[in-house]
């Protein structure tokens, strides 16, 4: 009772419920409601708050507190990540292409790509910029995991682009040791390729921005604009 009395005197929540003893009586669940929405930036200040006055052997739940703890623990390992993607990316094309200056370029235009991506899940979803052609009613943030998981898969197609386009270049280079010759000759024949494939995938991305699952419209959103 003491624990639900010092809860239910939390500024931001309104009401908190009896409490639910498990049967072996090791275990005790109640439920806090705030007086703001889950999406709300102050039901996490509520849950900050919950958290201050709570012992060390309590917990909260939840879906808003498991997207904060989530959203925490990615802001702390997120760079560490892709740092990892970068790093491995670069020895890779240096291995291949024997070169500083092509993997150094690769992971550049990549980071620029995918930063623009973000940017444009940024104005469409939380600031609302065209929400309404995704059948939005608003506003909505992003789910968190979606930037975890749209950096490995753009980074890894733009490898692929990469290796196909200068392969092909390299070829024509062994063969004649003429640079200007090998670009437009590896232009020539794998440029239209790539650009079709690029097209077609660009496709089933907008078909994903076009579903009823947030995370899945996020996802098709990010992917499209970054390829």
């Amino acid at each position: 009772p003491a624990l639900t009395e010092r809860i239910g005197s939390t500024p931001g929540i309104v009401s908190v419920s009896a409490p639910q003893v498990s049967a072996d009586g090791d275990t005790v669940v109640f439920t806090a409601t705030p007086t703001t929405g889950p999406a709300d930036p102050k039901t996490s200040t509520t849950i900050d708050r919950v958290r201050d006055v709570i012992p060390g052997n309590a917990y909260v739940s939840g879906i808003t507190a498991i997207t904060d703890d989530l959203n925490a623990q990615l802001s702390r390992t997120l760079p560490l990540f892709i740092g990892v993607v970068i790093a491995v990316s670069f020895l890779l094309l240096m291995l291949v292409f024997r070169s500083v200056a092509v993997p150094l370029k690769a992971a550049l235009m990549n980071l620029l790509s995918i930063g623009g991506a973000y940017g444009v899940l940024v104005a469409v979803f939380q600031w609302g910029w065209g929400a309404s052609l995704l059948g939005l009613a608003g506003p909505t943030p992003i789910t968190s995991i979606i930037v975890v998981i749209m950096f490995p898969i753009l980074f890894g197609l733009s490898m692929d682009y990469e290796v196909f386009l200068l392969s092909r270049i390299k070829e024509v280079h062994d063969e004649t040791g003429d640079s200007d010759l090998a670009v437009a000759v590896g232009l020539q024949r794998s440029g239209r390729i790539i650009t079709s494939a690029a097209f077609l995938i660009v496709i089933v991305f907008a078909g994903f921005a076009a579903g009823e699952v947030l995370a899945i419209n996020q996802l098709g959103v990010g992917l499209a604009i970054a390829v």
